[in-house]
């Protein structure tokens, strides 16, 4: 059965290529890939004030975002200030001032790094071929409601080729090694955001895409991998983005956005710290 529709901001269900990113992200009672990840890593109370407070400016996240900038052609425009770094007064005010204006703000040296992020990439030889396409368009907003729920739900894929039979996620990285990317896959919910995205795609078309990530590390020589999930972890993705619609419309609901809990809870080692005790003690693990 389902509960009343969760549905704000205006706008209808669809695919909308010309929505400019900061509208997008300030539909803040849409519910996004990244908020249903926070739902389900933190408590709906630390999502809640997310969704109602103004992201402060990360230099490490300025960089991701001017790296897809430079890769997919859409988004701010950058704000390159000649200084060293940004603890001095007048770095400060320039950088401020060009976020003020909506831009993004670079140093010289930072605007020369996702130049060569760029670089590589294009450089690459599948991911200079995927990413100079003429049949792809970057960054089109799709909006969908869940039925189950009745939870607005928003996504904006980094690129899909026209069709809608692929998807590519374009993730700036410390380690572009698959073995540690699936460490990241499951620190950051990618799993989720794969399901999420494709769900999008296949409710609003009919057509269940494929999905590629494209990652990049941030130092150089910038290297790139090309990664894709099993069925299992997206699967598993899938399940937990319904446990976050459901937290959300619950929340909703009852205007309450719960925190931890009140009462003591009993904690213990994790497996891993287990098993060294074991290695190094003699204790048995309990398993």
């Amino acid at each position: 059965m389902t509960t009343q529709t969760h549905y704000a901001g205006g706008i209808e269900p669809g695919i909308y290529p010309d929505i400019p990113d900061t509208k997008y992200h300030a539909a803040k009672d849409i519910l996004s890939s990244s908020g249903a990840r926070r739902l389900i890593t933190s408590t709906p109370r630390k999502f809640y004030e997310e969704m109602t407070t103004e992201r402060p400016y990360n230099p490490a996240f300025e960089i991701g975002h001017a790296a897809h900038t430079l890769m997919l052609t859409v988004g701010d425009p950058f704000e390159v200030v000649d200084a060293d770094s940004w603890r001095t007064k007048d770095a400060k005010a320039a950088r401020d001032a060009a976020l003020q204006a909506g831009n993004t703000p670079l140093l010289a040296k930072e605007y020369a790094q996702v130049r060569a992020m760029a670089d590589a990439i294009l450089d690459h030889p599948v991911t200079g071929e995927l990413f100079t396409r003429n049949d792809t368009t970057s960054e089109q907003s799709l909006y969908w409601k869940d039925e189950q729920t009745g939870v607005a739900c928003r996504a904006r894929p980094d690129l899909a080729v026209n069709d809608w039979s692929l998807i590519v996620d374009y993730k700036t990285t410390v380690s572009a090694d698959p073995r540690e990317f699936a460490k990241s896959i499951a620190k950051y919910g990618y799993h989720q955001q794969q399901a999420w995205y494709c769900e999008a795609v296949e409710t609003l078309t009919g057509i269940r895409p494929e999905f590629v990530f494209v990652c990049q590390e941030k130092t150089p020589p910038y290297e790139v991998s090309l990664i894709q999930l099993d069925a299992d972890a997206v699967r598993i993705g899938g399940r937990l983005n319904e446990d976050a619609r459901s937290i959300y419309a619950a929340c909703m609901d009852s205007g309450v956005w719960p925190s931890y809990p009140t009462s003591v809870q009993v904690v213990g080692l994790p497996a891993w710290a287990l098993k060294q005790a074991d290695q190094e003690t003699g204790i048995e693990a309990p398993f």
